[in-house]
């Protein structure tokens, strides 16, 4: 994958003067149309998202009691886990500038990273809230 970051010069809606604003392009490659996916979630729809590690459950520190909200059978859950089979080419530096969100998940690689979110139960099981098509 090679990446360009280029300005672009936009009118600020709010005192129309211009605004710089800076974007990241890429060029895909074999790798990179194999990591590449269009993720659906339930808050932010169809996004475009790079599959650069693997995420894995180290443990379930705590839940609430599943109860019924709206219709569904919910759970707030605690948990911890840890970033394994990071891709090479997440730890560009031109990237991670790029791409804070990026460089803040491969912090976690050296460590298990708490975190907390909303579950909901389907017929395939538990599923986050933000994943509910």
């Amino acid at each position: 994958m090679s990446f360009t970051i280029t300005r672009h010069k936009d009118e600020n809606s709010f005192g129309g003067g211009e605004v710089l604003r800076y974007f990241a392009h890429a060029t895909l490659t074999d790798k990179g149309k194999a990591a590449y996916r269009v993720v659906h979630t339930h808050m932010l729809g169809n996004r475009a998202a790079f599959c650069y590690g693997q995420k894995h459950l180290v443990s379930i520190d705590n839940f609430t009691e599943p109860s019924n909200m709206l219709g569904q059978t919910v759970s707030n859950v605690q948990y911890t886990w840890q970033l394994y089979d990071v891709a090479d080419w997440a730890k560009d530096a031109k990237l991670q500038a790029a791409e804070p969100d990026i460089k803040r998940e491969l912090a976690t690689a050296s460590q298990p990273t708490k975190d907390a979110g909303n579950l909901v139960l389907t017929n395939k099981g538990w599923i986050h809230v933000a994943l509910l098509k």
